[in-house]
């Protein structure tokens, strides 16, 4: 897949999502967020199912497509009712990923693309930092991508963490045991609070 100029999903829904490998897929895919494996590809999804009813659906697939930094070429479903409307558009939809793989189209991010990929940096680069160092690292190689005030204090303490999860005691107590409690605790408060 990092080869290819074009890449197309195709799969059908089940229980108003795609199945569960695609899930497996999309889920183990998560570490690419701030290292993006879809940079500049042509990308389609060709589903059996009508979106119509499932736009969360749609919405999922277009925020993933941006926060891989990829180009959506379109979806295509199989809730025409001729076979040859849905031929037709299938037709269509190769006719463009040809056309945007030749002239290099990327359309602008959308909402989704640029507070999808804002909220990544925030967490990983935040609160959570010491859990995703080598996130961290990656991104300020790569240069900012949004502005984050941290203290002297904040930073000696990511860096003391980072330090204390590469002995391997304490990365098993740290990945296995703590990570969850660690990354729910600043918003326990919050739901104590709204209850």
């Amino acid at each position: 897949m990092k080869k290819a100029d074009v890449i197309v999903f195709a799969g059908a829904i089940q229980d108003r999502y795609l199945s569960s490998r695609w899930k497996m897929f999309f889920d183990r895919t998560f570490f690419n967020n701030r290292s993006p494996y879809l940079v500049d590809k042509q990308i389609a999804f060709v589903i059996s199912v009508s979106l119509d009813q499932i736009s969360n659906l749609r919405q999922i697939l277009e925020g993933y497509v941006e926060l891989q930094q990829g180009n959506l070429a379109g979806i295509v479903t199989d809730e025409q009712d001729k076979s040859s409307e849905i031929d037709s558009l299938i037709a269509s939809l190769a006719h463009r990923l040809i056309e945007y793989a030749t002239t290099d189209y990327i359309r602008p991010s959308t909402f989704l693309g640029v507070v999808g990929t804002r909220f990544f940096v925030i967490i990983s680069m935040g609160v959570c930092a010491f859990l995703f160092w080598s996130i961290m690292h990656s991104t300020e190689r790569a240069g900012p991508t949004i502005f984050l005030k941290k203290t002297s204090r904040q930073e000696s303490r990511v860096h003391f963490l980072i330090l204390l999860t590469k002995i391997p005691a304490m990365r098993k107590e740290v990945y296995s045991k703590r990570i969850i409690e660690e990354m729910v605790k600043p918003l326990k408060k919050l739901v104590e609070h709204a209850a």
